[in-house]
């Protein structure tokens, strides 16, 4: 954002450091638990961008009155969440879980509802990605919409041109490399839940070789939500 947007001056929250790439001059990141409130922050942002948190935040609905709080009138909040279940090539129809029963199904969509499942007892308002999808109902936000983006799970996708193609590879080998990382990352989370490693090893083995057989075709949703902060702060 910082890059994109040189003129801005650009504020990240997050837990820890990231050192993986330089930060721009315009750019400054505060290490924080947004869990615990963020009233620090508020009135002070034209823009409020918020990228696949859900799974760390323990109360969607506050953390929504937070962004609403850090705009400034006029200011605008993003949401963008991640919907992890598998969805067939019509992007209508959910990919069934694999090794619950029948020939077929997504493992990648199994590991991800297992893992969820412990996210939401640990606390995880995991399920705020479906509430983005509705969008954002804020008595203090206008102009509320919402839109969602398919990206496909491995290079399999064709465009109507050779350009497009390309574009949906890139992101379709994209997407599969960062399924790989996150799944690999949950192995813990399973260990700490008492899960046999046999087991976890299975799942992640089979989670490789549907992202590597490009006869599997899976598709994973974006949901969008945006609003503008009204000028006056009495709702309507």
């Amino acid at each position: 954002m910082a890059n994109k947007f040189e003129h801005a001056d650009v504020v990240g929250v997050d837990l820890v450091a990231n050192a993986s790439r330089p930060t721009p001059s315009n750019c400054r990141f505060e290490f924080d638990d947004i869990n615990l409130g963020l009233s620090h922050y508020y009135n002070q942002f034209d823009l409020v961008h918020s990228r696949a948190v859900v799974n760390g935040i323990d109360d969607f609905t506050r953390y929504v009155e937070d962004i609403v709080g850090c705009l400034r009138p006029e200011g605008v909040a993003i949401l963008v969440e991640g919907d992890w279940r598998p969805y067939r090539e019509d992007k209508i129809t959910p990919y069934p879980l694999a090794g619950l029963g029948g020939n077929e199904g997504s493992w990648w969509g199994r590991i991800c509802f297992e893992a969820f499942e412990l996210m939401k007892k640990r606390g995880s308002s995991i399920d705020g990605g479906d509430e983005v999808e509705k969008g954002l109902h804020h008595p203090l936000l206008r102009d509320n919409q919402t839109a969602s983006y398919f990206v496909p799970l491995g290079p399999w996708a064709i465009g109507d041109t050779e350009d497009y193609t390309a574009d949906l590879k890139k992101q379709g080998q994209l997407m599969a490399e960062n399924a790989k990382e996150f799944t690999g990352a949950l192995s813990h989370l399973f260990e700490d839940a008492g899960l046999q490693s046999e087991v976890v090893s299975s799942w992640l083995d089979n989670v490789n070789a549907d992202l590597e057989n490009d006869k599997i075709h899976q598709y994973v949703k974006y949901r969008y939500a945006w609003g503008i902060k009204k000028t006056s702060e009495v709702a309507e």
